[in-house]
C-alpha cells in the first residue's frame, strides 16, 4: 500500500497534537506578524505557534517572511531575510531570491521542497535543502517524494538518506507477501542454506486460512506476526526482553535475521528483496512514534484469507493514560487493505468515551448492503467488550474529499500559550 499517497488523501483529521515551536540556530523559517504592540512589541506566527517578539526592525502586519534563527545572547534571535508577498509570482520570485541568498542551486528539485516547507509551515535549512534535492534528483515520482521529506521534517526524523529510503519502501515499495515471496524463491534457486530464516519466512506468509473468530485470539495472532517481522526487535534488545539463549540461539525474527544475511556473500537477487524488507520494516518504525500524550502507530503485515495472501495496513492514534497505557476509550483506527474480490477497503474506526463510528470506504456498489446485514451482530460482538457501535456505513472513495471536510470530533489537546519576550527579531 502507498501510505503517503493512499491513507493521507482519504484521512486528514487527525489528532491535533501540541508541539512546542523548537528554535535551533541556522533554521530558515517562514511566519507572519499577526500584530504590532507599543515598545516595538509584535506577535509573530510561525506555524501553529504564536510567539512575542522584539522588534529591532521595523515589518508590517499580515505580511510574511523567511526568518534565519540566529544565537542571541539569552533568546534566540530571527534575521530577515526576505519578505513573501501573497501572488504566485511574488511567492516565486522570492523562492528564487531566496535560493540565491543561501547559494544554492536554482533547481526543479530546490523549489518544490521550498514550496511543500512554505505550504506545511515546517522549518527549514539549507543543509536540509541541498540534501533533499540531491535525493531527489533522480526522481521518477517527485510529488511522492517530496511527501517522505514533508514526514521526515514533520516528525523530526534524523534526515539522511537511509531514513529516506525507508521510509520510500514503506510508500512506493513492494507489499510484504510480494516480498517475502520473491525472497524464499531466491533461497531456493540458489540452494541458500539458512533454515531459521526459511521456516520463519513459510510461517509467515503461509497461506492457511486463518479463522479467528475470537478477539484474543486475533490479538495473539497480530501480536505474533508483529513479532516475526522483527518490529519490537531494537526495544526488546533495549529493555533486556530478549533472552540470553534467544540472542545465542539466533533470534527468531525476520529483521535480525535479514540483518545477519545481508553481511554474507550472497547474490544481488536476495540482496535486493532482503534489502527492501529491512526498508520496510525500518519506515514503518520510524513512523510509529510518541508525540507528547499521543501515540501513533503505523504498521503493515501480510496476512491470508482464503488462501490470498493480501498486506493490511493499519494506523493508530490514540493518547495515553496517566500510568502510560494506550488509552481505549478515545482513539482512532485507520484499515487499508487490497482483497482479491472487492478490491482496495479502507475502515475509518473512531471511538471517543467507548462510543465507536465506522466508515466502510470502497467502490463496490453492492458492498453498503452487506456490511448492513452484518451490523447487527457487530453492534451485539461490541457490547460484549463495552463499547457502543453508534453507526456504521459505507462510502465509495469518490466521497473523499466530502470525508476530508467533515472535522474530526475528537478531543482537542490545545496549544501552550506564551508568556514573556520569546524572541528578538
Amino acid at each position: 500500500m502507498n501510505y503517503f499517497a493512499n491513507i493521507s488523501s482519504f484521512f486528514k483529521q487527525e489528532l491535533p497534537i501540541n508541539q512546542p515551536l523548537s528554535l535551533r540556530q541556522g533554521q530558515i523559517i517562514f511566519g507572519k506578524i499577526n500584530k504590532i504592540f507599543p515598545n516595538q512589541m509584535a506577535e509573530v506566527q510561525i506555524g501553529q505557534n504564536k510567539l512575542l517578539a522584539e522588534l529591532s526592525i521595523p515589518l508590517s502586519v499580515d505580511s510574511n517572511y523567511w526568518f534565519q534563527v540566529q544565537k542571541g545572547e539569552k533568546k534566540p534571535q530571527l534575521k530577515v531575510l526576505t519578505s513573501i508577498k501573497t501572488t504566485a509570482s511574488a511567492q516565486q520570485n522570492q523562492t528564487e531570491a531566496l535560493l540565491e541568498q543561501l547559494s544554492l542551486p536554482k533547481t526543479t528539485e530546490s523549489r518544490a521542497v521550498i514550496a511543500s516547507f512554505v505550504h506545511n509551515k515546517l522549518p527549514l535549512t539549507s543543509e536540509i535543502l541541498e540534501q533533499a534535492a540531491s535525493w531527489l534528483k533522480n526522481s521518477k515520482e517527485l510529488k511522492q517524494d517530496i511527501a517522505i521529506i514533508k514526514e521526515m521534517a514533520d516528525k523530526e526524523l534524523p534526515f539522511t538518506k537511509e531514513v529516506f529510503i525507508s521510509l520510500s519502501a514503506v510508500q512506493s515499495g513492494k507489499s510484504f507477501p510480494k516480498l517475502l515471496e520473491l525472497l524464499q524463491n531466491e533461497l531456493t534457486a540458489h540452494s541458500v542454506k539458512n533454515n531459521p530464516l526459511t521456516e520463519l519466512l513459510a510461517a509467515i506468509n503461509g497461506k492457511e486460512f486463518l479463522d479467528l473468530e475470537d478477539g484474543r485470539e486475533i490479538k495473539n495472532f497480530l501480536s505474533q506476526v508483529l513479532r516475526n517481522l522483527g518490529f519490537s526487535y531494537e526495544a526488546e534488545l533495549a529493555g533486556h526482553l530478549i533472552s540470553n539463549k534467544e540472542i545465542k540461539e539466533g533470534v527468531q525474527q525476520l529483521k535480525p535475521l535479514l540483518l545477519d544475511l545481508l553481511k554474507a556473500d550472497i547474490s544481488s537477487s536476495i540482496k535486493e528483496p532482503a534489502q527492501q524488507l529491512v526498508d520496510k520494516i525500518t519506515g514503518l518504525q520510524l513512523l510509529s512514534q510518541e508525540a507528547g500524550p499521543v501515540t501513533q502507530m503505523i504498521m503493515q503485515f501480510p496476512f491470508s484469507f482464503e488462501g490470498h495472501a493480501v498486506e493490511a495496513s493499519l494506523q493508530f492514534t490514540g493518547r495515553k493514560t496517566k500510568d502510560g497505557k494506550i488509552d481505549s476509550d478515545f482513539c482512532r483506527i485507520l484499515f487499508y487493505l487490497d482483497l482479491l474480490h472487492i478490491k482496495e477497503t479502507a475502515i475509518d474506526m473512531q471511538i471517543q468515551n467507548r462510543v465507536m463510528n465506522v466508515t466502510v470506504m470502497n467502490d463496490q456498489p453492492f458492498l453498503g448492503e452487506i456490511v448492513q446485514m452484518f451490523a447487527k451482530g457487530l453492534k451485539e460482538k461490541m457490547q460484549e467488550a463495552n463499547y457502543t457501535l453508534l453507526s456504521i456505513v459505507c462510502k465509495p472513495f469518490s466521497d473523499k474529499k466530502e470525508n476530508e471536510k467533515r472535522p474530526f470530533a475528537g478531543y482537542q489537546l490545545g496549544y501552550s500559550s506564551y508568556k514573556g519576550v520569546d524572541i528578538k527579531i
